[in-house]
């Protein structure tokens, strides 16, 4: 299985494209949050909408003002230790 690579492509803050898209965890008009193949992207912007949306190949086309985009560190899935891997 081909690894999906993930970029973003911002123009004039109004037009957004990424690639590498898994999964989307949450849209809203003003905050947004994928899962990329490089983490977490959480996204904040006003009036955002999906233009194009293809899980398939894993491209997203959005509209709108954007903000910010970031990528927590803190979100990625922590190794489980021995007991959790055993209760969990």
């Amino acid at each position: 299985m081909e690894e999906k690579k993930h970029s973003v492509l911002l123009d004039q803050r109004a037009r957004l494209n990424l690639t590498g898209i898994i999964e989307i965890k949450n849209f809203q008009e003003t905050a947004a949050e994928f899962e990329t193949a490089a983490g977490i992207l959480q996204i904040t912007g006003e009036q955002m909408h999906m233009e194009r949306l293809d899980l398939d190949s894993g491209e997203v086309e959005l509209m709108g003002k954007f903000i910010s985009l970031y990528y927590p560190e803190d979100v990625k899935e922590q190794p489980r230790s021995f007991w959790g891997k055993l209760l969990g």
